[in-house]
């Protein structure tokens, strides 16, 4: 996939808003990691985090917990002293079967903080 541009993840170099992924393939007795791209847009907004794979219902419930966490610890941390006006969107580019498990989101997580304070993860 990668030698015919289908999948495309950089492994070199810093992005803002993007982290790389590994979801896990599972086809019969077989399991296989995918890798992929998780991004965030934080911007002026007052609709919170929203997360793109729940909202077209292909979040699994343990991920909608972990992004309903996510979005938790962001409201705690940056809208303590004043309300808090962001909206901050996240998503899985180029995956379009189901997101679960506690590791896709604190993924998200960090995809949303480096959106936030605009600071480029390896």
């Amino acid at each position: 996939m990668f030698a015919e541009g289908k999948l495309i993840v950089e492994i070199e170099g810093k992005k803002t808003a993007q982290v790389n992924g590994l979801s896990v393939i599972e086809l019969g007795d077989f399991s296989f990691g995918k890798p992929g791209w998780i991004t965030a847009a934080s911007y002026i907004g007052e609709k919170g985090i929203v997360n793109i794979e729940r909202e077209v219902e292909l979040s699994g419930p343990i991920h909608s917990k972990g992004v309903m966490i996510l979005s938790g610890y962001v409201g705690h941390k940056y809208g303590k002293d004043t309300p808090l006006a962001l909206s901050s969107s996240i998503a899985f580019e180029q995956s379009y079967g189901e997101v679960e498990g506690d590791s896709a989101s604190a993924a998200e997580l960090i995809a949303v903080l480096s959106s936030i304070l605009e600071i480029p993860v390896r």
